[in-house]
């Protein structure tokens, strides 16, 4: 029996279709602080570096995969639900349906928790709480 030419072979990556390659390439310089940022969120997401940055470019919702530290995930959790009661909470106050406590005062409440949740891993869904 021969042995299969090079020509003969089908060896590496099929080609993509029409349109679903990249050609195209943006880079972005980043310090060393902006570098490990984007580097453990990616790691939380689980997600390679280039394919986390793409998805956030790109306006995807990056959220907190399972098998990250178990103690921030669960603080996560606890900080996404504090985000939600303060979402409502302040619905409830631009309605007028709440006494005491100011619309501005419910808003600031929230951003520093997005600030934490961003803080912690950087997931988009903290924001928006």
């Amino acid at each position: 029996m021969g042995r299969v030419g090079k020509k003969d072979r089908q060896g590496g990556r099929p080609k993509l279709a029409e349109g679903e390659a990249r050609e195209h390439r943006l880079t972005v310089r980043l310090n060393a602080k902006e570098q490990e940022q984007m580097l453990l969120k990616s790691q939380a997401t689980k997600l390679e570096a280039s394919v986390f940055a793409r998805a956030a470019i790109l306006g995807a919702r990056l959220s907190v995969r399972s098998g990250s530290h178990p103690v921030n995930v669960q603080t996560y959790e606890q900080l996404r639900r504090l985000g939600n009661n303060l979402n409502q909470l302040l619905r409830q106050a631009n309605a007028g349906l709440v006494v005491g406590i100011e619309a501005q005062q419910i808003e600031q409440l929230r951003c520093l928790l997005g600030q934490v949740g961003m803080e912690m891993y950087g997931d988009r869904e903290a924001d928006e709480g």
